[in-house]
């Protein structure tokens, strides 16, 4: 069984990371971004009018 580590990504292993086995892939540019990330979340939540409470 594969072991990773947390926060890593997989993707596709084939060519420009668009199709193929999933491996340990290069993190997009901009994917780690904390405030784009909060954005997206509370902006999922409005649109799907759902949310959720840690």
């Amino acid at each position: 069984m594969a072991h990773w580590t947390p926060g890593e990504f997989i993707g596709p292993a084939g060519r420009d990371q668009t199709s193929g086995t999933p491996k340990p892939a290069k993190l997009p540019k901009g994917a780690d971004d904390a405030g784009l990330g909060a954005r997206l979340w509370a902006d999922s939540a409005r649109l799907t009018a759902v949310t959720f409470e840690p």
